[in-house]
């Protein structure tokens, strides 16, 4: 081989390759964004205290001061059905609660039978209080540390949700 032929075929084709190179080295750097504050509290390890068996109070600060109250929910390991499409979720025992706006005292009535679901991943802690309803959920979101939560109290649907208000969790006494 010359080294006319070489470097015609350098000269020809690879400039295009460059250039292919140089796109697709652009598109994926633009592709990949920084982790989401939701991904770095996924990979971190989940507190002692919030293990399947353990009760918390939940003290919800609402945006409206006749919604605000407590719920205690114990945390069990049995799984639940939710709209959601994570098979994870688990059952959300109702110890008590004291809040009206939503019924929740209805909506846990022995009779319905009706139980929120939580789902934990690592820091993260995510309770639906109606997941028998979809794209109408009300929920509990927060962030996990040692010996308490805090996070919001919202609703949440397929056109966008509200803030309901705010929540802090302790354990249960």
């Amino acid at each position: 081989m010359s080294c006319g032929f070489i470097c015609g075929l350098t000269a020809r084709w690879y400039p295009p390759l460059a250039r292919a190179a140089l796109l697709f080295g652009v598109l994926l750097a633009g592709c990949a964004s920084p982790m989401s504050d939701y991904q770095r509290m996924a990979i971190q390890e989940t507190p002692a205290a919030w293990h399947v068996g353990s009760t918390w109070r939940f003290d919800v600060m609402a945006r409206r001061k006749t919604e605000s109250g407590e719920i205690t929910l114990r945390f069990t390991d049995e799984h639940i059905g939710t709209c959601a499409t994570n098979e994870s979720w688990r059952k959300a025992e109702v110890v008590s609660t004291t809040i009206t706006n939503p019924p929740l005292s209805i909506w846990y009535a022995r009779d319905r039978g009706d139980v929120p679901a939580y789902l934990i991943t690592g820091k993260n802690m995510l309770v639906l209080l109606n997941p028998w309803v979809c794209d109408n959920d009300i929920v509990l979101r927060g962030i996990l540390e040692p010996a308490t939560s805090t996070g919001v109290m919202q609703e949440e649907g397929m056109f966008g949700g509200d803030f309901l208000g705010r929540f802090e969790a302790k354990p249960a006494e």
